[in-house]
């Protein structure tokens, strides 16, 4: 399998439709028929934490920076989402707090969202990290109006992508395939203006 490319941003139009997982901050999706609209848009739809409110209880991952939550408090929403049944339960911070999370979290076994906005693909330690590589100040995404960050997922384990059943795959995947290329050949360009 390939590696995926999410985004994720405060302006949920700003995502690009052909984005394999797209981010959205839980307190903006305040029923189930606003999430049911947003599945039908992307692959997979995954609802941050920010502290602002999870108002269907559903936020599969926990947003650890400055004006959000801090270390401290991944553990215990770890342990709440997960008495839900809550799955792919993952943790966003930066690579100076990356240490606090993970002392913290102790032996809890979570999936690991590193911001670096640098460019950086990958954060050796962690090879199965997804990493949040171009912020919306230099992400450049055609169409966001630079709302929009740029993710990397190589762990395939994480939200995988829905498998259909033989034939109900055609039509679809003929449509992701039009999209997907349209953001492979813009995420190309964006590569390329910052290499």
């Amino acid at each position: 399998m390939t590696d995926r490319i999410g985004y994720d941003s405060d302006v949920i139009a700003a995502i690009p439709a052909g984005a394999a997982v797209a981010w959205v901050y839980a307190d903006q999706v305040h029923d189930n028929a606003a999430l049911i609209a947003l599945q039908g848009r992307w692959p997979a739809v995954v609802l941050i934490d920010r502290g602002l409110g999870d108002p269907l209880g559903q936020a599969s991952e926990i947003d650890i920076e400055r004006g959000t939550f801090s270390p401290a408090a991944a553990p215990g929403w770890y342990d709440q989402q997960a008495a839900k049944g809550i799955r792919y339960l993952t943790v966003y911070s930066n690579r100076s707090t990356l240490a606090a999370v993970n002392a913290a979290m102790g032996s809890r076994p979570f999936y690991r969202h590193i911001a670096t906005l640098d460019g950086t693909l990958l954060v050796p330690e962690y090879p199965e990290a997804i990493v949040q590589f171009l912020g919306a100040s230099t992400a450049g995404i055609p169409g966001t109006g630079g709302h929009c960050d740029a993710s990397i997922i190589r762990n395939h384990h994480w939200h995988p992508a829905p498998v259909l059943s033989a034939g109900a795959w055609v039509s679809p995947a003929a449509a992701s395939a039009s999209s997907l290329a349209t953001a492979a050949a813009d995420l190309a360009t964006v590569l390329a203006a910052h290499a």
